[in-house]
């Protein structure tokens, strides 16, 4: 912020651009309250949207109603729509000059109306089934998009009044999808498949994909759906969002997390972490001079940091010990990089943090948290390729992830470099339960080559935690800030959640709906969201006063997330006989706190998502 101040005081950026970059920041969100409360509407509000420069803002209910408001919260227009179901998705046609709303509905009709002309009809095109979502480009102001159940994105022409078939997704339903903004040709859709595929739609007749998104534990775990387990059945995107380079797609997934990927430079996919995995495989021998105690080669410029993270290991607060090294992590990356040499200064201090962050995700047990902790194993393993600990945490993740096959190749691994370590009969017990379990009922898919080879797929690059994204199918989450420095997304427990982009911290949890919160709309230029949900009305949350009142509406980010993840678990029979075959530890968690036997801590059963 100084450096932009100096910047803008000798001209070489503007006022407005320096507000806009600056809209937002982590002291206006700690001071974000309730402003205002919208009323009108009579039933549950499923959609949002202000115009390009934030003046108004349409609002669509159940109660087959569309509303235009301003920011100071007076009703200018109620649309009578024509609707005879739940209105799903309304926005502003860019080239309508704030006077034309685009409508869409579980009636599977999409209208645009002229709503300053309330003698006009408004036009109407068809679905075969609900409209769920709607698109619009504000470098391409006369066309839209629709996504419907009927598996098709249509494209629409208001210059014509032209509305035809852009993409089929033949046996599945499109629930969501996204336009780059930077680039309107590119398009994200979100269907009833786990995956999220990408198009050019100037090559939609193709019906190829630029490319495929999805979390790697949900690129195997996807066949268990196809394969009839019922676990897996919700778990896709109900809503996309591009950032506003276009580089980054955000994915509210769900029963799942919310993730983001970067569409722009390959930061790889599931197979590539089963390569390396493989080429670890293919190295048996250690070094010939490893490093025994990590810690001791460590620099002190990190040591506060993870003291801080060892006393939330100590009171079993996963999350924050996970945040803290999360954010240890990107300081260390600028200093050396994401795949330091072994003989550089700061080597060891990413190994470490990358290490202890594992264990954080090992102990909590979320859904994704042991997919992550491979990631975060392979990583340490590729600077140190004798590091014990990663090397046990490593089995324990793929175990946690029911891998069989690949697990016991890096049990037998670790069986030949460390001979005495007591954890082997541990971990030879945990991969022999999960084999036997395995017989009893239908088996898991292996992680191998066909299963994440078939179709290419972009893994993520970030995870974010916290909210639960079960009970609907039109939840959102968006970028937020002129940087797009925050994310912002709703959840079952009615409350509104911030991230913090870099990071993945999550900084607030705010009381915003009495139910669920589904929609949550940034202002396009001003520290403002806009968020609705079961409730019949609409809220706007803006930084409060710094008069030393207390805002009531802020929640336990701790303590709700983890309840939202706990929910997240249905498989009952699965968390009992994880629980009766409990093991200690995560190899000690802290590396510089136990002596890296496996004994001294409890760890929590993963949550299985539904």
């Amino acid at each position: 912020m100084d450096e932009e101040l100096f910047k803008r005081s000798i001209n070489s950026e503007t006022g407005a651009r320096f507000a806009h970059k600056n809209v937002v920041s982590e002291p206006f969100v700690d001071r974000l309250g309730n402003s205002l409360t919208l009323e009108g509407h009579t039933g549950c509000v499923n959609c949002l949207d202000w115009n390009m420069n934030g003046t108004l803002l349409a609002s669509g209910s159940d109660d087959k109603q569309a509303r235009i408001w301003d920011c100071a919260g007076t009703c200018l227009h109620v649309l009578r729509t024509g609707h005879t179901q739940n209105i799903f998705s309304s926005m502003f046609l860019p080239a309508g000059g704030d006077r034309v709303l685009i409508t869409a509905a579980g009636d599977g009709t999409v209208r645009l109306h002229h709503y300053t002309h309330f003698d006009d009809d408004p036009y109407v095109w068809t679905c075969e089934g609900r409209v769920k979502r709607l698109c619009v480009a504000y470098n391409d102001p006369q066309m839209f998009w629709s996504a419907s159940e009927d598996g098709v994105i249509r494209q629409y022409d208001a210059r014509t009044n032209l509305g035809l078939p852009l993409l089929t997704f033949r046996g599945r339903q499109c629930k969501t999808m996204a336009v780059d903004q930077s680039n309107p040709n590119i398009l994200a859709v979100g269907t009833t498949e786990t995956y999220i595929p990408l198009y050019d739609r100037r090559m939609a007749k193709v019906q190829e994909p630029l490319m495929r998104l999805v979390p790697g534990h949900l690129s195997f775990e996807d066949h268990n759906a196809k394969s009839g387990n019922h676990r897996y059945h919700s778990v896709f995107a109900t809503h996309l969002a591009f950032n506003s380079t276009g580089n980054e797609v955000i994915a509210n997934i769900g029963s799942e997390q919310v993730y983001i990927f970067d569409v722009k430079h390959d930061p790889g996919s599931p197979i590539d972490v089963l390569r390396d995995i493989n080429r670890f495989l293919e190295a048996p021998t250690l070094l010939e001079n490893p490093i025994a105690n990590v810690e001791q080669h460590a620099t002190s410029r990190f040591k506060q940091l993870r003291e801080r993270a060892k006393d939330a290991f100590g009171n079993h607060d996963f999350t924050k010990a996970i945040e803290i090294y999360s954010q240890g992590i990107t300081e260390c990356q600028k200093l050396c990089g994401s795949e330091p040499a072994l003989s550089s200064e700061h080597a060891m201090d990413l190994v470490l943090l990358l290490s202890n962050r594992g264990a954080g995700l090992l102990m909590r047990g979320w859904s994704g948290d042991a997919y992550s902790c491979v990631r975060d194993m392979m990583r340490c393993l590729k600077i140190d390729p004798s590091n014990k600990k990663a090397h046990y945490r490593l089995v324990r993740a793929l175990i946690m992830l029911k891998q069989v096959r690949i697990g016991n190749k890096c049990l037998d691994l670790f069986r030949l470099r460390y001979p005495g370590e007591k954890s082997i009969e541990r971990l030879d017990s945990m991969l022999n339960e999960l084999t036997s379990s395995q017989s009893r009922r239908p088996r898991d898919i292996e992680w191998h080559a066909s299963t994440s080879g078939e179709r290419p797929f972009r893994d993520f690059v970030d995870r974010l935690c916290g909210h639960r994204n079960m009970n609907t199918d039109i939840k959102e989450a968006n970028w937020w800030g002129g940087r797009d420095e925050f994310v912002v997304a709703g959840s079952d427990c009615g409350s509104l959640l911030i991230w913090e982009r870099t990071s993945g911290r999550l900084l607030r949890m705010l009381q915003a709906d009495s139910h669920i919160v589904n929609v949550v709309q940034p202002h396009p230029s001003r520290c403002l969201l806009a968020t609705s949900g079961i409730d019949d009305v609409v809220r706007f949350w803006e930084p409060l006063p710094e008069d030393g009142s207390k805002n009531e509406l802020v929640r336990d980010t701790r303590k709700f997330s983890d309840d939202n993840n706990k929910r997240m678990s249905v498989d009952l029979m699965e968390f009992l006989v994880s629980a009766i075959h409990q093991v200690s530890g995560a190899m000690g968690g802290e590396d510089e706190e136990h002596d890296g036997d496996g004994d001294g801590a409890t760890e929590r059963v993963q949550c299985t998502t539904s």
